[in-house]
């Protein structure tokens, strides 16, 4: 047996080997640290870069405690970054990937760069169906920062109107060619136009007439006109038009900190790591609630960059960045530890 069968199989026995949990310590999911982490309630996904094939990643599952990691057989688009899961309309799980887009950075990309707009692409959990581009994609647009549940999947786009650029916040479905705007990212006057979007997650879907809008959660990238510092901002979408700033990270000139995966637990709240290379500014994983910006749980710090995911009640699926050198592949454990 050879190819891509054979790597598949051989990956599987390596995951089935290092999933083995021991008594009191962390329980080691992946030895190789993932490029991206989502969950949804108990299940837990993640992107395993493949070495050597040109950026492409393999998609690998958890279905639940004591479940085994397992491949879902169906291969990834090149230079996917970014992950969501969630269930649809139907309750089916689904794995939403965004491709790498060049206006994904803050600041305009390198001259004689070609543009490389971002697109997103499905694939069911189970593997029943190939991955297949999402219907909003299809138009040729920017997209990235995808965020599933119940059905509702929210994305950003890159917009260019009277040659000014900025993002957009929207909500569809995954059949759905047509979209509906959240929100422009509407910035404060001492800061820069442009700012990409990195994570989005919803929060709560309301089919409440009464409610403008989901309840949504994002990051941006500011930067501040006068001095350059760039800071990451976390906010909520609570009503048409407005938004809540909910954390941040300490302003940098290199822009070198951020946030990880946003995930959302309970009672309207999301939970979501602060990362800092330089360790100007926090390395720490909390929950706040999404619509009061209240810190509901805060978590300890960590002396590096450390990126946790909330996995129901089994604790935090916890890793480092890859562009700092980790690697300590993926492992789950307790918060903070």
């Amino acid at each position: 047996m050879s190819g891509p069968m054979h790597r598949s199989v051989v990956l599987a026995v390596a995951l089935l080997a290092v999933a083995a949990p021991s008594a009191g310590a962390d329980q080691v999911l992946d030895p190789v640290t993932p490029v991206d982490v989502a969950a949804s309630g108990p299940t837990l996904a993640w992107l395993r870069p493949l070495p050597g094939r040109g950026g492409r990643t393999q998609l690998v599952v958890r279905d639940g405690p004591g479940a085994a990691p397992r491949i879902v057989p169906r291969p990834l688009p090149a230079d996917v970054d970014d992950l969501t899961i969630g269930a649809d309309f139907g309750g089916a799980l689904y794995a939403v990937v965004a491709t790498r887009s060049s206006q994904d950075t803050l600041g305009r990309r390198p001259t004689g760069r070609k543009r490389v707009r971002g697109r997103l692409y499905d694939v069911r959990l189970d593997g029943s169906a190939p991955a297949r581009l999402v219907p909003i994609s299809r138009g040729g647009g920017d997209f990235g920062a995808p965020g599933l549940r119940n059905g509702l999947l929210s994305f950003s786009s890159y917009e260019t109107h009277r040659r000014r650029a900025h993002w957009e916040l929207h909500e569809t479905t995954l059949r759905d060619d047509s979209w509906s705007m959240l929100s422009h990212v509407r910035r404060d006057r001492l800061y820069e136009a442009s700012q990409p979007v990195g994570q989005i997650t919803v929060v709560e879907d309301r089919f409440n007439p009464d409610q403008d809008t989901d309840l949504v959660a994002y990051v941006t990238a500011e930067r501040e006109r006068r001095t350059g510092r760039v800071r990451h901002v976390l906010r909520s979408i609570v009503s048409e038009g407005r938004a809540n700033t909910v954390a941040s990270t300490v302003g940098t000139t290199t822009g070198d900190a951020g946030f990880g995966p946003l995930t959302m637990t309970a009672n309207i709240a999301v939970a979501a790591s602060r990362w800092s290379v330089s360790g100007i500014g926090p390395r720490d994983t909390n929950t706040w609630g999404a619509e009061s910006g209240a810190l509901l749980l805060p978590g300890p710090a960590f002396r590096r960059s450390t990126l946790e995911v909330p996995v129901g009640s089994e604790g935090v699926a916890r890793y480092g960045r890859r562009s700092e050198g980790d690697r300590a592949g993926l492992v789950l454990g307790s918060p903070g530890g």
